[in-house]
Formats: structure tokens, sequence, C-alpha cells
């Protein structure tokens, strides 16, 4: 029984999770001591990579698109037009293909897998308690807003005032509030 492979078509706890709360878990479950520095290390090195290329793909394709696309056909078909209209086009092609990069890039796509097999060694450790760690996030957080606080708190916990500001990994909050929990006294139950 123990040697037997999951299901692939089972679905995931986390199937309906958007993009935003499948990194929020990570950020959780690496706050609670579910995952360590080391699996979370290559997370981050993927995250910022993708970051950087959303970032950075604008950039460096306008000067390939107009130099490759426009300025041969310019002698030709586009020479009607204003600078500022062949602007305006290039613009719109490069905004277009970086739509197509921010969802479907190689790095994304890396950055993705990563993401699953860490949520995968969190429903491992804790089971459907992985539901736990999600919660209702504010509107304008971002992949890249949660990857920065998981970032955080890796520099924290890795740094060298680890111990004297920053307590040590070890050192995690509880998966479940203690607060909540009932107390007893007496056969009595107060809260």
């Amino acid at each position: 029984m123990a040697d037997e492979k999951p299901n692939p078509n089972k679905l995931k706890l986390w199937f309906s999770y958007t993009g935003e709360e499948k990194s929020y878990v990570v950020y959780r479950g690496y706050q609670a001591g579910v995952l360590n520095s080391q699996e979370v290390e290559s997370y981050l090195q993927k995250a910022r990579l993708n970051h950087a290329s959303n970032i950075l793909f604008p950039v460096l394709a306008f000067p390939f698109v107009k130099a490759g696309v426009f300025d041969p056909l310019k002698t030709r078909i586009l020479k009607r037009y204003s600078p500022g209209t062949l602007f305006g086009i290039t613009a719109g092609v490069v905004g277009s293909f970086w739509l197509l990069w921010l969802n479907w890039s190689p790095l994304y796509r890396s950055f993705d897998r990563k993401r699953e097999e860490l949520l995968e060694k969190i429903e491992k450790r804790i089971g459907p308690n992985l539901r736990q760690l999600n919660d209702v996030l504010p509107r304008f957080w971002t992949e890249g807003e949660v990857s920065r606080k998981t970032r955080k708190l890796y520099n924290q916990r890795n740094s060298w005032l680890t111990g004297y500001l920053y307590p040590y990994e070890e050192a995690a909050e509880p998966l479940v509030d203690q607060a909540t929990f009932a107390k007893k006294k007496k056969n009595k139950v107060f809260k």
C-alpha cells in the first residue's frame, strides 16, 4: 500500500487556488516551519528570475521588433504612416507579445512547477491541513508581492542577525493558533 503512486487524475487540494494563493500557501508553509530554507531557496531563485524577465521583456523586445519587422516594411507598405503611428503599432505588437510572455514563458512554467513541487511537499507533510495555510488575500497582493515576503523571511532566517534580531528557523509558529483553542479549567470550558 505504501508503494502505490498517487493517482495523477485526482484533483489536488489547491486546484481552485489562484497563483497568488498558491504562492501564499508556500509562504505560510515556510513561515510555519513545514518547509525549510533549502527547499525554498530554488523557488525564490526561479521567482526572482521570472519577475525580472517579465520586467525586462518589453524593454529588450521593442528594438528587435522595430528593427526586425517594421524597418523592412517601412520602405514598401508602412511609408505612408507617421513615425508616431509606427511607434504605436510597434508598442502594440510588443504589448501583445508581452501578454503571451507573461502567461507562457518557460521561466514562468519553471517557477510554477517548482511551486507545485513545494505544494506537494506541504501536502505530504500536513495533509488536508494545507487548506489552513490559505487565507483571504488583499486584491493588490500579486505573486511578486508574496514572493517578496517569502524572500524577506528567507533573508531574515539566513542572515548573520539570526538569533539576535530574528528567530531561528526551528522557532516557527504553530500551524494552529493556540489562542483559538478552548482552555479547560475545573471541568468548565472557558475561552
